[in-house]
């Protein structure tokens, strides 16, 4: 290296190469943007980026990509879509349900909606568990048999994810 010439700086290597490296899924979103606060060269660079714009908005959803099938232009057409529809109230579709429940304690998580239900003697709850659709498909209702969670259900949580229902039962104080 001649005396003089400045040491090679990231902002010094090809625009494209810089995209490149900025792009890599093990750079941190929150990283990126606190690097842009401070440099105006990477703000610029990466306005104009359709994958830092699609990952910038999920962050904002906390949101995790989890469909590698799609291009990233596709993905942000729609993760935009979904917040303008969210933000607007304006549902893709809109379906009515007549959902038998006991005034009582309810949980919606991972599109499981539990609640409690009448047990077979008309005295007992039972947890009703409604899957709700994803798209066009059908409702499905599951009412578990065979177990008895008494005359007083408190608190219900439930987790998809983990196949974990709780639930806090009591006795009925006269």
């Amino acid at each position: 290296m001649a005396s003089g010439t400045p040491p090679p700086t990231f902002l010094g290597i090809p625009v494209e190469l810089r995209l490149r490296i900025l792009e890599l899924p093990a750079l941190d979103i929150r990283d990126i943007i606190r690097c842009m606060l401070v440099c105006r060269d990477l703000r610029d660079l990466l306005n104009g980026s359709t994958l830092y714009t699609y990952k910038r908005e999920l962050e904002r959803c906390s949101m995790v990509d989890n469909s590698p099938d799609y291009p990233i232009s596709t993905k942000l057409e729609k993760l935009l879509d979904r917040n303008r529809r969210w933000r607007d109230l304006d549902a893709f579709s809109v379906k009515t349900l007549e959902v038998p429940f006991v005034s009582g304690p309810i949980s919606l998580l991972g599109g499981i909606f539990a609640r409690t239900v009448r047990g077979s003697n008309k005295r007992d709850l039972d947890i009703g568990l409604l899957v709700l659709p994803k798209g066009d498909g059908d409702v499905e209702d599951i009412i578990p048999e065979g177990q008895n969670w008494g005359e007083v259900i408190e608190a219900i949580a439930i987790d998809p994810e983990q196949d974990l229902l709780v639930v806090v039962n009591g006795v009925q104080q006269e």
